[in-house]
């Protein structure tokens, strides 16, 4: 009862800001541009409940598969569309009712493959996963 296995569809807002410096121009300084990536997610983890009562404390780890859905209008970048993550975290579980869960759980993310092809750039985020979750067995 204390290990589970869960997965889902989560939808990822990573935001990033674009600068760019030059030594040796003389032009006026380049204005940093928001890049906007949006993802759709596929997690898979494991998870283990330290405490097994209406408020469960847990801990957290597996992969996420990420699908790059809004790419940034970029002429000099192209993005991969699919990232694998790790991601590790600890949070907690709120019985509601014998099925349903409401899990609140701050995670840390890393990419093992980069966002574009032209660099070796790799997304690591913190972030907080937010949802109800349903026991298939009790």
């Amino acid at each position: 009862p204390r290990l589970g296995l869960g997965t889902g569809l989560t939808y990822s807002q990573q935001d990033l800001q674009e600068t760019y410096s030059c030594a040796f121009c003389n032009t006026s300084p380049i204005e940093p541009k928001r890049l906007n990536l949006r993802f759709l997610e596929i997690p898979v983890f494991l998870q283990y409940n330290f405490l097994n009562s209406k408020i469960k404390l847990h801990a957290q780890a597996g992969f996420v598969g990420s699908y790059l859905i809004s790419q940034p209008d970029l002429f000099y970048i192209s993005f991969n569309k699919m990232l694998l993550k790790g991601h590790i975290g600890t949070g907690a579980n709120i019985n509601i009712g014998k099925k349903f869960n409401f899990q609140l759980t701050p995670t840390y993310s890393h990419s093992f493959n980069s966002l574009s092809k032209e660099t070796n750039f790799k997304i690591n985020s913190f972030g907080i996963i937010a949802g109800l979750t349903y026991r298939m067995k009790k």
